[in-house]
């Protein structure tokens, strides 16, 4: 990397494709943690790069594209220092504007914001009230994949659709399900990190995306008690059905090797595990896996997989898009 790119110089992404759109555009190609150790940062700050809460370094943009052979992005390249004066400067003519003088009570200023949206703001027309558009997708693989993924850990809200996964085993498959969401309906998520556990939710907050996933077929609110299931075109369809199995087990399964001894011998096998506290969802599993002819055994809330054959069987038909099952799988 030449001199001149050794800076903290950021990239200002001026063309048609966003920050967040173009990186996770590189993430269908690469890792949060292959572009963390190619640009010397932290996976944190990644994450942050693709959450747009921060600009990206110009010299992060270049080490990418040379390094992935992409085309350079339309970008401007800004000196930080300028950026953040210019930041502050705008910002404060704003105040200027809108108050007369920069405010300093903000107890006065949240309680005179109430007063408005109570008389007025929320019986406005306009982009306060009206709903966000998105992109409406057609049924295909991914749609089917993403549904089973919201029947496993997601769920349907009236404002908002989210999956919620593990923060530290599941971060490089939050990259895939944030990936996938933009794909399909053409807005970034967002990605949030818990306080409360050690969760994170992926969050498109968008009512139409909500009104969109119900039509299709998934129930608002609580799974359980409106019988989830997957959806009648999804299982009439052989190759949707195998993209829903995938998104299931990949949320609410389990691809592990099973290790135990016999005397002085150690053995390890593959085996999968599907897990709901649906009946009636772990029966519509078990009659894809019938018709798939891949043997499985059924114990309390479990759809087990463990006769080899119907593992490797399953591994070829349906495949798994959640990286930490690969790695468990090849240790």
């Amino acid at each position: 990397m030449s001199e001149s790119l050794k800076s903290n110089d950021r990239a200002k992404f001026i063309g048609d494709e966003s920050q967040a759109e173009w990186l996770l555009r590189v993430l269908q190609k690469t890792t949060v943690t292959e572009l963390a150790s190619l640009c010397g940062c932290s996976e944190r700050t990644v994450r942050d790069w693709r959450r747009e809460k921060f600009s990206m370094t110009y010299e992060a943009v270049c080490n990418i594209c040379s390094n992935h052979e992409l085309v350079m992005p339309l970008v401007e390249r800004v000196s930080r220092s300028v950026s953040a004066r210019g930041a502050g400067v705008l910002g404060g003519k704003a105040l200027i504007e809108k108050y007369g003088k920069i405010p300093v009570d903000e107890l006065q200023r949240k309680t005179a914001h109430r007063k408005w949206w109570n008389t007025q703001g929320k019986d406005r027309e306009g982009l306060v009230t009206t709903a966000f558009a998105i992109t409406v997708p057609k049924k295909s693989i991914q749609l089917a994949e993403f549904v089973g993924i919201m029947i496993g850990d997601g769920t349907v809200a009236p404002y908002h659709i989210a999956v919620t996964l593990n923060a530290v085993h599941d971060r490089e498959y939050a990259d895939y399900v944030a990936g996938l969401i933009f794909q399909l309906f053409k807005v970034v998520p967002k990605v949030y990190f818990r306080k409360d556990c050690q969760a994170l939710n992926v969050v498109l907050s968008r009512k139409r995306a909500s009104a969109y996933m119900q039509r299709i077929g998934l129930p608002l609110g609580d799974k359980m008690r409106n019988n989830i299931r997957m959806p009648n075109w999804v299982v009439q369809n052989e190759v949707y059905m195998k993209a829903a199995l995938r998104g299931l087990v990949d949320t609410d399964g389990s691809l592990y090797r099973h290790n135990y001894s016999v005397g002085s011998k150690t053995y390890s096998y593959p085996k999968i595990t599907f897990t709901s506290g649906s009946a009636t969802l772990r029966s519509q599993f078990a009659s894809c896996l019938e018709r798939l002819h891949i043997a499985f055994h059924e114990s309390k809330n479990n759809v087990h997989i463990s006769r080899q054959s119907s593992v490797q069987r399953y591994l070829k038909v349906v495949g798994t898009s959640n990286k930490k099952f690969l790695k468990r799988l090849s240790n």
